[in-house]
C-alpha cells in the first residue's frame, strides 16, 4: 500500500464520521445487481447507500474511473429531489476523493517513464561513443522523414522530382534530419544538442508534474466531522475544482513549446477554488473528469513521451537485430552441416553424464549403505579355514619329522607341536644345518629335502598370518575405504554445486549492484531537493523549513521510482520489506527535514548496494 492509498483511506474514515447521522445502517454487501434493483424500484436512498458502500476507499487499491462513471449514470435515472442531499453529497464526496487519489497515482506513474527517459538521455549526453551509436540508431527514421517531406512538397510528376531535390538547400536537409538543431555545426554537436534538448524538456515536464502532485498533496481533501452540510459541500466543491484546474493545465499545454519550469503552484495553496456549483453541476464535472479530462491527460503524457522520450525498441535495436539475423543464418547453416556430429556429441555427453551418475555416484553410495548394514563381506584376503589347515599341516609335518629323525616319544612330539604353534622350528633347523654340510649326499639319502619342504610350509604359514593381520586391518577400515571410493565423485559434485550456487549469487549480486546505480541517483535527488529547502520559503507557523509544491512532488516522484526499483530486490531476510519501510519515512510529509535526512543516512549505512562505487 502506497502513500496515496493511505491518504485516501484516512479520508474515507473522516467521511463516514461526518455523515454518520445520515447513514442509519450500512449494507452488508453491495453488488451491481442490488443497485440495478434499487434503480428499477425507484428506491433512491437504497441506491445511494449501496453506491457509497461500493466505492471502497479503505482497500489497498482505488476504484477505477469507469466504475465511478457507471454509478453516476445510474444515479441520473432518479428524479431530482432534496430529500437525500446528505447521501448525494456523500456519493459525490467519495467520487471526488477517489478521483483525487486516482489523479495522484496517475501523476506518479507518469513520472516513471519520464525518469527512465531522462536517465537514458543522461547516459548518452557527453559520451562520444553512445552519441555516435544514437546517430546510427536514428539514421533510418531521419532518412525516412526527409524522404517523406520531400515527396509531400514535390510537384506532381516524377520528372519534376530531380529538380525539386536539387533545389533543396543544405539548411533544409539538415532541418529534416536534425529537427532540434539551432545553428550550423558539426554533426556531433548537433546530436549532442538534440540529446540535451530532449532531456531538458523531459526534466521540465517532470518538474511540472511534480509541482501539480505537490499541490494535490498539500491541498488534500479535508472533511471536518463537526461541520454542517454547507461547509462540507464547499470543501468537496473546492477539491473538485482543484482537480479540474490541474487536469485542464495538463491537457491544455503545448507538448512541443510550453514545457518549462513552473513555480506558480505555491500561489494556488491559498487560492479558494469554491464556486458554488449545484449538485447536478458537480455530477457533470465528475463525468467530465472521468470521461474526457483523464483520457486527454493520458494522451498528453503519451505525446510528450513520443516526442522527447527514448526511441522505440525497433529504433534502438535494429542494428544489433540485423547483425543477429545474418549471424543467425551463418550459425543455422553451420549447425545443419554438423547435424550428425552434434547428435553424436550430445549422445556422448548424455552417456557420460549417465555413466558418471550410475558408476561414480549411485553404485558407490549403495556399497557404502551395504557396508553399514554388514551386507557386503567381499573385502577379505584370506579365510580362517585356510589359515587353520596350513597350520595343522605344518604341525603334522614337524611331528612326523620328529618321530622319524629324532625318534621322539608322544610326549616329546606333543611338546614339539606346541613349539611349532609358537613359531619355533629349532629342531628342524638343527637337522637342516647338519644336512647342509653334505648337501648332495643328504639330498639323495638324507632329510635335506624334507627339512626344506618343512621350511617352505613354514614360510607359507607366515605369509598366511601376515595376510590374516592385513585382512583384519582391512575389515576394521572397510567403511573408511567405502567412503574413500565415493569421495572423489562427491567432491566433484559438491564443487559443481558450489560453482552453480556462487554463479547464481554472483548474478543476483551483480543485478542488485546494477540496480544500485539508479537507486543512488534517485536517493541523491531526494537529498538534493531536501537540501534546497534551506533556500526556499519557511513555514509560516515557525515550525521550521517547508517544502514547496514542486519539491514535495519531486520527493514523492523519486521515492515512487525507488519503490519501483525495490520490487526487484530479493525478499530474503526481509530486505525488500525493510527497504520499503525506509521509503515510507522519506515520502511521509509529517516527517520534518531532519528526520528525513537521518533516514537517508541510515539507508546509506544499511544498504550496501546504495554505497557508491569508487570506479567511474
Amino acid at each position: 500500500m502506497g502513500f496515496v492509498t493511505e491518504q485516501i483511506n484516512g479520508l474515507n474514515t473522516s467521511l463516514y464520521r461526518a455523515f454518520s447521522d445520515n447513514i442509519k445502517e450500512r449494507p452488508r454487501r453491495s453488488s451491481l445487481s442490488d443497485m440495478n434493483e434499487a434503480v428499477r424500484t425507484g428506491d433512491k436512498r437504497k441506491f445511494l447507500s449501496l453506491a457509497t458502500e461500493a466505492i471502497d476507499l479503505s482497500g489497498s487499491s482505488l476504484p477505477s474511473p469507469n466504475a465511478l462513471t457507471k454509478y453516476l449514470n445510474m444515479y441520473r435515472e432518479f428524479p431530482k429531489d432534496s430529500n437525500d442531499k446528505e447521501l448525494e453529497l456523500l456519493l459525490v464526496a467519495k467520487c471526488t476523493f477517489a478521483l483525487h487519489g486516482i489523479i495522484q497515482e496517475t501523476l506518479l506513474d507518469s513520472t516513471l517513464p519520464l525518469s527512465q527517459s531522462i536517465r537514458y538521455w543522461s547516459r548518452i549526453h557527453g559520451n562520444w561513443g553512445r552519441e555516435t551509436y544514437y546517430a546510427v540508431q536514428t539514421t533510418p527514421i531521419r532518412i525516412f522523414r526527409l524522404a517523406s517531406k520531400t515527396l509531400r512538397e514535390a510537384p506532381i510528376g516524377i520528372s519534376a522530382l530531380p529538380n525539386h531535390i536539387s533545389n533543396l538547400s543544405r539548411k533544409d536537409i539538415i532541418k529534416q534530419l536534425f529537427p532540434y538543431y539551432s545553428r550550423i555545426a558539426s554533426t556531433r554537436h548537433i546530436i549532442r544538442s538534440e540529446v540535451y534538448h530532449k532531456r531538458s524538456k523531459l526534466v521540465a515536464f517532470k518538474n511540472q508534474q511534480a509541482a501539480r502532485l505537490g499541490l494535490l498533496i498539500q491541498k488534500k481533501p479535508q472533511i471536518d466531522p463537526q461541520s454542517d452540510f454547507d461547509t462540507s459541500y464547499k470543501q468537496v466543491n473546492a477539491n473538485l475544482n482543484l482537480l479540474v484546474h490541474i487536469l485542464n493545465e495538463i491537457s491544455g499545454m503545448n507538448a512541443e513549446k510550453a514545457l518549462c519550469h513552473d513555480h506558480q503552484m505555491d500561489k494556488l495553496l491559498s487560492y479558494d477554488f469554491n464556486d458554488n456549483k449545484d449538485m447536478d453541476s458537480l455530477i457533470k464535472v465528475l463525468d467530465d473528469i472521468t470521461l474526457v479530462m483523464i483520457p486527454k491527460c493520458e494522451e498528453q503524457y503519451n505525446r510528450v513521451i513520443g516526442i522527447y522520450g527514448k526511441p522505440s525498441f525497433l529504433t534502438r535495436y535494429w542494428a544489433p537485430l540485423t547483425l543477429l539475423y545474418f549471424g543467425g543464418n551463418v550459425a543455422v547453416k553451420y549447425v545443419s552441416r554438423q547435424q550428425d556430429n552434434i547428435k553424436i556429441w550430445m549422445n556422448e555427453a548424455v552417456d557420460t553424464a549417465q555413466d558418471f551418475a550410475i558408476h561414480w555416484l549411485w553404485e558407490p553410495m549403495l556399497k557404502v549403505w551395504d557396508t553399514i548394514r554388514m551386507k557386503d563381506q567381499q573385502l577379505a584376503l584370506l579365510s580362517k579355514e585356510g589359515l587353520r589347515s596350513d597350520m595343522e599341516s605344518l604341525e603334522r609335518m614337524v611331528a612326523e619329522f620328529g618321530r622319524d629323525h629324532y625318534h621322539f616319544t608322544e610326549e616329546q612330539v606333543a611338546q614339539l607341536s606346541s613349539q611349532v604353534r609358537e613359531g619355533d622350528l629349532s629342531s628342524v633347523l638343527k637337522a637342516y644345518e647338519e644336512a647342509i654340510k653334505s648337501p648332495v649326499k643328504n639330498a639323495i639319502r638324507g632329510d635335506l629335502i624334507r627339512t626344506l619342504l618343512i621350511q617352505v610350509q613354514k614360510t607359507k604359514v607366515d605369509v598366511d598370518l601376515a595376510m590374516a593381520a592385513l585382512d583384519k586391518l582391512l575389515k576394521s577400515n572397510e567403511l573408511n575405504f567405502a567412503f574413500l571410493a565415493v569421495a572423489p565423485s562427491m567432491i566433484l559434485l559438491w564443487a559443481v554445486g558450489a560453482w552453480i550456487k556462487g554463479t547464481w549469487e554472483k548474478r543476483t549480486g551483480v543485478q542488485v549492484g546494477k540496480l544500485g546505480t539508479p537507486m543512488r541517483d534517485s536517493l541523491r535527488e531526494v537529498e538534493r531537493v531536501l537540501n534546497q529547502a534551506d533556500t526556499r520559503n519557511k513555514d509560516k507557523s515557525g515550525n521550521g523549513l517547508k517544502l514547496s509544491c514542486e519539491q514535495q512532488g519531486l520527493v514523492l516522484c523519486e521515492v515512487h521510482l525507488l519503490r519501483s526499483y525495490a520490487r526487484r530486490l530479493p525478499q530474503r531476510n526481509c530486505i525488500r520489506e525493510k527497504f520499503i519501510e525506509d521509503l515510507r519515512e522519506l515520502e511521509n510529509p509529517n516527517y520534518n527535514l531532519e528526520q528525513r535526512f537521518r533516514t537517508i543516512q541510515r539507508m546509506a549505512r544499511t544498504w550496501g548496494f546504495l554505497t557508491a562505487s569508487q570506479r567511474l
